[in-house]
This record gives C-alpha cells, structure tokens and sequence, in this order.
C-alpha cells in the first residue's frame, strides 16, 4: 500500500515536537502540495452537521460537502458500523462518490438498511463510524492508514477516511453526573499520563456540566465547566474559558471547547483549544 509521506511541526511555546511518518524504500511518498508532480488522491469532506437527530433517522442523518483539492481523485467509497452498547458491528458499504465537488448526505433510514437492521434499533447514544477510501484517476489509492498524524489527527484538515457521527439526545443535567473512565487524553503524551478516571458533577447552571480538575488535573487544571445545548447534547463552549487548562509551559488557558455529552449514556467527547496549543481532546465513558 502506498503511505504518505508529511513532516509537521507541533510548537508549545517553548518546545517543538516533530512527527515523522516513515515509509519503507520501495513505497511512493506522497502529499498535498501544487508544486508536486506525485499529489496524493486525498478528499476533503466539510460536514453540516456534526450529530445525527433521533428523532429525524427517517429523514435525516449525516451531511455536507465532499472536495478533491488536487482535481485528481476517480472516485470516494464509504464504509459503515455502528457501535452500540458496547457492540461494533462489521463495516458494511454506504455509497461511492465520482464527481468533486460533491453534496453528499446519508439518512438515519439509510445507515440502518446498510447495516442490515431496523431503523428503530438505532438508538440516543449510539456511534456511528465512517471509513473511506479513494481512488486517484492514476489508479492510486489512498486510506486512513496512509495518512500522518498531521493530517488524521487534526479536525480542522476535513479528512473523510475516518470519521464519525452520534446520535443525539437531549441533555439532562443529572445524567451526566458520575465517575469517568477516560479513553483518550491527547495531552498523555506531551505532560505525562493523567489519572485514568474524572468525576462529572451537574452546573452550577442548567444546562452546564463540571470536570473536577479538568482535563489535566496534574498539571494545576481548573475545573472546566462546559456548556450544552440541551436539545442535542453539542458543547456550546465553556463558562470559565480564562481559568487554567494547565499550568506547566504555560499557564495556558482553556480557550475554546467543542464537542458532544450525552448523558443519556454517560459519554462525553470535548476538543480544548488553548491558546498556543495544540488541541486537546478528552472523550470519557461513565463507569
């Protein structure tokens, strides 16, 4: 398979940290730049929304705005599973695009048919997993697994190789209080391993949430109290945006938070921005 080869440079202020993707001798290095002669086969996909309705699955689901911004890919195909109750299913096809730009949309009705089941099966909470793959008009390919950290890792670079969507459901404040397991803490692996769980308490508002600690409570982290739009569990920032994300290197504070909370199965996935930082992400599963 071929891989792609990209150097990025993550600054923190005072350190740099550069990723290297390496690839074995007999592989193309591909990338993104107008000025290569080898442009990887790469598609972008800007999405309009970011949950999909629970109560629309028959209408509604998953949408925006595929792009191929080298004008060199044949075609996009799309793969699916659901993950429910602590179940994951098999990836199944969705649909293949062969035009860019493109509209590209999937209802909840949809998903379900792909999957082999019932549209009522799909239930609040339930994830959603896209894979994708494409095929340049040179015949080349290019997946998930051929693209460097700078490219998979970051959000705002639109990739549509992997991706997913929740259902949504609507946020009750004394749902989401408990103990947390935590399943991804980007910032682990540049200020040290931070404890496994956090404790979530409700407000002190309606329609607000605390992380005791935050993100990185060993590092001085405030509490972070985020707000939610009620109706469909998406952050709507946070209160505190000036109190500390952490204070080593910094203080830096938290900035900007995006993200989901659904409590009606206690799982929480926030992206912190902090100015000079790069993002953090924090996803949680309620013991």
């Amino acid at each position: 398979m071929k891989r792609i080869k990209y150097f990025a440079t993550l600054s923190f202020l005072m350190l740099s940290f550069v990723f290297i993707a390496c690839e074995d001798e007999e592989k193309v290095a591909y990338n993104l730049h107008t000025e290569s002669e080898n442009l990887a086969p790469y598609v972008r996909f800007i999405r309009d929304t970011q949950v999909i309705d629970a109560t629309k699955l028959d209408s509604e689901g998953l949408s925006g705005t595929l792009s191929a911004p080298s004008k060199n890919v044949a075609s996009w195909t799309i793969e699916v599973r659901r993950i429910a109750n602590g179940v994951t299913s098999n990836y199944v096809e969705l649909a293949e695009v062969t035009s860019f730009p493109s509209e590209f949309s999937v209802t909840g009705l949809e998903i379900a048919t792909a999957l082999g089941i019932s549209v009522s099966e799909i239930q609040p909470g339930d994830n959603i997993e896209f894979l994708g793959k494409s095929v340049g008009i040179d015949g080349s390919t290019l997946e998930f697994a051929s693209l460097a950290g700078d490219l998979s890792g970051q959000p705002e670079q639109r990739q549509a190789y992997k991706f997913n969507a929740f259902v949504a459901c609507p946020f009750i404040g004394t749902e989401i209080v408990g103990t947390y397991n935590v399943t991804t803490h980007t910032f682990d692996a540049y200020f040290g391993v931070q404890p496994p769980t956090r404790q979530v308490v409700a407000g002190p508002e309606d329609n607000e949430f605390t992380i005791i600690g935050g993100a990185v409570p060993l590092d001085g982290g405030d509490d972070l109290i985020i707000n939610v739009d009620p109706n469909t569990g998406i952050v709507s920032g946070v209160t505190n945006a000036d109190d500390r994300h952490f204070t080593t290197f910094g203080p830096g504070v938290y900035g900007n938070v995006t993200g989901f909370a659904f409590s009606c199965v206690g799982f929480i996935d926030i992206v912190i921005t902090s100015p000079g930082f790069i993002s953090n992400t924090l996803t949680m599963q309620k013991q």
